[in-house]
């Protein structure tokens, strides 16, 4: 490799580092504002505009009720917020995919 690209290497490498920086200086801003205030909701929710109608006087037999599973809670502190970014620079810039999965895997 020549020095030109050498060079341009390293440009590239100061440019995903800048770039790197400023997405963690937002999200730490948006996160420190998501904690100062509540964060409104983007869209009201929906409810039924009828009212529900009354139940038969004699209702089928009821249906085995579904087993609710819950929900898996996930905590974006700031290294996982970071390597989400960096995640996302690397699919931008279509880097190794061995490389995106192994950072994926330190996600879990």
């Amino acid at each position: 490799m020549n020095d030109n690209g050498i060079y341009r290497a390293e440009q590239r490498v100061k440019e995903m580092n800048r770039m790197a920086q400023q997405y963690v200086r937002q999200g730490n801003s948006y996160m420190n504002n998501a904690n100062r205030q509540q964060i409104q909701p983007r869209f009201e929710p929906v409810g039924p505009n009828k009212k529900q109608p009354e139940p038969p006087n004699n209702p089928a037999p009821s249906l085995p009720q579904r087993q609710e599973f819950p929900r898996p809670q996930f905590q974006l502190d700031n290294e996982k917020l970071l390597i989400i970014l960096i995640m996302y620079l690397l699919i931008k810039e279509k880097a190794d995919i061995k490389l995106i999965a192994a950072l994926a895997y330190l996600l879990l």
